[in-house]
C-alpha cells in the first residue's frame, strides 16, 4: 500500500515514504480533467433494477464497449417475451371463446334433445288416444231405419258421433306439431352433434397451441431473465457516463462512504474522498488494462513493483510469505487500492460479508482504505486541508497527496452530474413552493373565541 510505510528497524516499526509504485507513477503522469467526457443518450433499455447496487446509483447511465450487443440481445428477448405473451393471450382467448360456444351447442342439443322426448311421449299418448276413438265409433256401428226408430237416441248418437270426429281432428292436428317438433328437435341434436364435433377438435387444437405458446413464453422469460443479468453485469463493468469510473467501483465508493459515515460520522469521508485515491492508485481498478467483474474482483490482479528499495522505494520484506502478492523476497501493493500486505493484515475489512478481506475486491479494498484514511485524516475529511493529510497517511508524499486532493475535488464538483440527486418528494415540492411564495400562507386554525365556541 502506498502509505506510510512501516520498516522492521531495531524492532521499532518506523514510518518512511514508500514512493509509488508503476500504478501510481502511471497515474501521476495524467492530471484529471474536469470536463466531463460526452456520455451517450440516456437508454431506458439499459436500465434495468439491479439488487446489488446502492439505491442512488438505480438510474446511472454507463458507456462501454458491447453497449450495441447487451442491449439489443435484452431488448430483442423482451421483444420476444412480449410477443410470446401476446400470441399466448390470443389463443387462450380463442380457446375461451370456443368453450363458450360449446357450453352454448351443448345447451341447445340438451334443450333439443329434452323437446324431443316430450315429443315423443305426446305422439305415443296421441296415438293410443286416435286408437282408443276409433275403437269406440266402430263399435258403436251405424243406424238402421225401421219404425221403430227413435230420432231422438239418432240425433244423440249423431251429436256424439260429431264431437268424437272434432276429438279425433284435434288430436290429429297435435299429432302433426309433435311430430313437427320432433323432426325440429333431431335436426338441431344432428347440427349440434356437428357443430360439437368441429369445436371438440377446435378445442384439442388450441390446448396444443397454448401448450407450445406456454413453453415458448417460458424460454422467452427465460432469456429475458438471461439477457438482462448480461446487461446488468455488463453495467456494473462498464463506465458511468462523464466520468472514467466503473460503475461496480463507484457502488464500492459509495457503500464504503455511507458504512463509513455510520461507524465514524466525524470522518467525514465522501465517495468522491475514495474515488480520489482509488484514481491515483490504479485508475479505478483498471491499471494495465484490466476491469473489474461485476462482483468488484479485478480480473487480473493488480501488483505494484516489488518494495526492495530500488525505484525510490522503501524496503519491506516479505510478510504474507507472497500470499497477496506472489513475492516470497519482499513486499509489493496489492489491488485497486494498492494496499501493502501487512497493513492489509491489520486494516483489511470484508465488506461484502463472503467472510473474507480480499484486496483485490474493491468493496472490501474501498471500505479498508475508508478506515485508512479516517485514521490518518482524523476529522473533516469533506474538506482539502483534512482529506490531504488522510492522503499523506496512504503515501508520505506532498505531489502524491496534492494530485489526490485535486482529482477528488474534480469528482466533488460533478457529484451531482455523476450520480443525479432523486427527485424531490410531493412534501418537498410543497415545501419548495410555499418558500418560494408560489402558494398562498396556510391560515392558522380559528381559535375557540373567534369561532364563537363554548367552552366547559
Amino acid at each position: 500500500m502506498h502509505e506510510r510505510a512501516r520498516l522492521l528497524v531495531t524492532a521499532l516499526v518506523v514510518a518512511t515514504a514508500v514512493a509509488t509504485g508503476p500504478a501510481i507513477a502511471a497515474a501521476q503522469t495524467t492530471p484529471p480533467s474536469s470536463a466531463v467526457t460526452t456520455g451517450q443518450d440516456a437508454d431506458p433499455a439499459l436500465v434495468v433494477d439491479d439488487a446489488r447496487l446502492h439505491p442512488s446509483l438505480a438510474g446511472v447511465q454507463v458507456t462501454g464497449s458491447g453497449r450495441a450487443e447487451v442491449a439489443d440481445a435484452y431488448r430483442g428477448a423482451l421483444a420476444r417475451r412480449d410477443t410470446a405473451a401476446t400470441d399466448l393471450a390470443a389463443t387462450q382467448g380463442e380457446r375461451a371463446a370456443a368453450a363458450d360456444e360449446q357450453v352454448r351447442v351443448t345447451a341447445v342439443v340438451d334443450e333439443a334433445t329434452a323437446d324431443r322426448t316430450s315429443a315423443e311421449a305426446e305422439v305415443v299418448s296421441l296415438r293410443a288416444s286416435l286408437r282408443d276413438l276409433a275403437v269406440q265409433s266402430y263399435m258403436r256401428g251405424g243406424t238402421t231405419a225401421g219404425a221403430s226408430v227413435d230420432l231422438e237416441a239418432v240425433d244423440a248418437e249423431l251429436r256424439q258421433q260429431a264431437m268424437v270426429n272434432t276429438v279425433s281432428t284435434n288430436k290429429v292436428e297435435e299429432l302433426r306439431r309433435a311430430m313437427a317438433v320432433i323432426d325440429r328437435s333431431t335436426r338441431a341434436i344432428e347440427e349440434g352433434a356437428r357443430a360439437l364435433s368441429t369445436l371438440g377438435a377446435r378445442l384439442d387444437e388450441l390446448a396444443t397451441r397454448e401448450a407450445d405458446q406456454q413453453r415458448q413464453l417460458s424460454t422467452a422469460a427465460g432469456e429475458v431473465v438471461r439477457t438482462r443479468a448480461t446487461l446488468a453485469d455488463w453495467r456494473l463493468g462498464s463506465d458511468v457516463a462523464g466520468t472514467d469510473i466503473p460503475l461496480v467501483v463507484l457502488d464500492a465508493y459509495v457503500k464504503a462512504a455511507e458504512r463509513t459515515a455510520f461507524e465514524r460520522p466525524e470522518c467525514g469521508l465522501r465517495w468522491w474522498g475514495l474515488a480520489g485515491i482509488g484514481k491515483v492508485e490504479s485508475r479505478h481498478a483498471t491499471f494495465t488494462g484490466t476491469r473489474p467483474g461485476p462482483d468488484g474482483v479485478t480480473l487480473r490482479q493488480i501488483i505494484g513493483i516489488p518494495l526492495d528499495g530500488t525505484n525510490n522505494t522503501a524496503v519491506i520484506l516479505d510478510t504474507d510469505a507472497g500470499a497477496l502478492d506472489g513475492d516470497i523476497f519482499v513486499d509489493r501493493a496489492v489491488g485497486p487500492m494498492q494496499f501493502i500486505p501487512g497493513t492489509w493484515r491489520s486494516l483489511g475489512r470484508d465488506a461484502t460479508g463472503d467472510g473474507r478481506a480480499d484486496p483485490h475486491n474493491i468493496y472490501d479494498a474501498a471500505l479498508s482504505a475508508a478506515g485508512l484514511l479516517c485514521r490518518a485524516g482524523g476529522a473533516g475529511l469533506d474538506q482539502p486541508e483534512p482529506l490531504r493529510r488522510a492522503a499523506l497517511g496512504y503515501n508520505a508524499s506532498g505531489p502524491y497527496a496534492d494530485l489526490v486532493v485535486r482529482t477528488a475535488l474534480d469528482y466533488a464538483a460533478r457529484a451531482d452530474t455523476i450520480i443525479p440527486p432523486p427527485p424531490p418528494t410531493p412534501e418537498q415540492e410543497l415545501m419548495a413552493a410555499l418558500a418560494a411564495g408560489l402558494l398562498p400562507p396556510v391560515a392558522a386554525p380559528p381559535t375557540a373565541a373567534a369561532s364563537g365556541a363554548v367552552g366547559p
